[in-house]
Order: C-alpha cells, then sequence, then structure tokens
C-alpha cells in the first residue's frame, strides 16, 4: 500500500509539471549521492523514527541518505497550511487533505532543499534538527 501511494504521488507531481519545468535542472544543498534513488527530483514521503525515540513515528521525506523530518519543519511554520499531520504516526491525514495541499507541500519541501534557498541551507541548527 505504501509503495503505491509514494508511486502516485510522485506520479500526479511529474503528470503536473509543465515541459518548461521539466527542463529546469533542479539542485539541492543536500549532499546526495549519484547513485541515489532519493535525488530531489524524487522525494518519497514516509514514516520514520529514530533509534532513539522509536515510539516518536512521523513524516518524513527521504533525500539521499537522510530523512527530512517535516513534523520540524510544521512546528517552525514552514508550510503555509496546518502541517499539523505531519507529526502524526500516518500518511492518512495528509493524504485525506487531498491534491492542493500535497502540491503546496511538495512545493515548499523542493523550495527548502533548493541550493538557492537559505532558509534551511545556510541554518544549521533547523538543519541539525530536521535532516535525520
Amino acid at each position: 500500500m505504501l509503495n503505491y501511494l509514494l508511486l502516485a504521488t510522485h506520479r500526479t507531481q511529474t503528470m503536473s509539471t509543465s515541459p518548461s519545468k521539466k527542463a529546469k535542472t533542479e539542485t539541492t544543498f543536500v549532499d546526495v549521492p549519484s547513485n541515489s534513488d532519493f535525488p530531489i527530483q524524487n522525494l518519497p514521503y514516509g514514516i520514520f523514527s529514530t533509534r532513539e525515540d522509536p515510539e516518536n513515528k512521523r513524516v518524513g521525506v527521504a533525500i539521499g541518505n537522510l530523512v527530512l523530518d517535516l513534523s520540524v519543519l510544521a512546528a517552525e511554520g514552514h508550510f503555509t497550511f496546518d502541517a499539523s499531520f505531519f507529526s502524526e504516526p500516518t500518511l492518512n491525514s495528509f493524504m485525506a487533505a487531498g491534491k492542493t495541499t500535497w502540491d503546496a507541500a511538495r512545493a515548499t519541501i523542493k523550495r527548502l532543499l533548493s541550493a538557492e534557498e537559505p532558509t534551511l541551507r545556510d541554518d544549521v541548527d533547523l538543519q541539525n534538527r530536521a535532516l535525520i
């Protein structure tokens, strides 16, 4: 179920991108190995926890060998909508929010991970909390 959900979310983003936007090269400040399945062009959502706090399951996206903790970004107010569902242990509420929210979330995530955007790139404290 989760794999299908991730593919469907990615496919929706790809289909809604105009040809001129597809041609634009997206880069990230995050060190992503060249053979990674998770460059900035493929940011799958998932549920994760850490070894230090295995019971605290929350929503993140894979970027290279890291996970971007969306609950941290939500708590910091980086989304233009109520993103409290990123602190939940399932993707259910996020998926129920619909396409407008999905598109806004993906645009915010890509902007924050962009090499040109200083918000996350230049904030070492935020990086330490959000990039796991």
